[in-house]
C-alpha cells in the first residue's frame, strides 16, 4: 500500500516538470539551539547570615554553588573572639579578686564593730562601778 502511494506521488510529480532532489537516509544527531533574550530568576532564593560578625577566614563555596542544609559555607577569623574571651576572663578574675578583698574588708569591719562594742560595755561597767 505504501509503495503504491509513493509511486503515485512520483508519477504525479514527474508529469508536472518539477525537479526533485533526493538524498540517502542516514543516522546522525540533530543540533538544535535556541537563542532568546530575557532575565533568569532563581527558583529559590535564600538569605544567608551569621550570628556573629567578623572577618572571613575561609570560604568553602562559590557564588551560585549548590549548598545543603548544615553545610559550612565560611569560617570567621576567631582571633578577635579569642582576644575578647581572654579579656573577659581577665575582667572576671579581677572582679573576683575585688569581691574577695571587699569580703575581707567587711570581715575586718565586723571585727572592729565587735571590738568597739566590747570597749563600750567595758567602759559602761567601769562607770557603773565608779558611781
Amino acid at each position: 500500500m505504501k509503495r503504491c502511494i509513493a509511486l503515485l506521488l512520483l508519477a504525479a510529480c514527474s508529469g508536472s516538470g518539477t525537479t526533485l532532489a533526493t538524498q540517502r537516509v542516514s543516522v546522525g544527531s540533530i543540533d538544535q539551539s535556541i537563542t532568546a533574550t530575557g532575565t533568569l530568576n532563581a527558583q529559590d532564593t535564600v538569605l544567608v547570615g551569621s550570628q556573629v560578625s567578623g572577618t572571613i577566614a575561609q570560604i568553602f563555596v562559590d557564588y551560585n554553588s549548590v549548598v545543603h542544609r548544615g553545610q559550612v559555607l565560611a569560617t570567621i577569623d576567631a582571633s578577635t573572639m579569642r582576644a575578647q574571651l581572654a579579656q573577659a576572663r581577665a575582667a572576671l578574675q579581677q572582679a573576683q579578686s575585688a569581691s574577695e578583698a571587699a569580703d575581707e574588708q567587711a570581715r575586718a569591719a565586723a571585727q572592729s564593730v565587735l571590738g568597739a562594742r566590747a570597749a563600750t560595755e567595758q567602759a559602761a561597767s567601769a562607770l557603773a562601778l565608779a558611781n
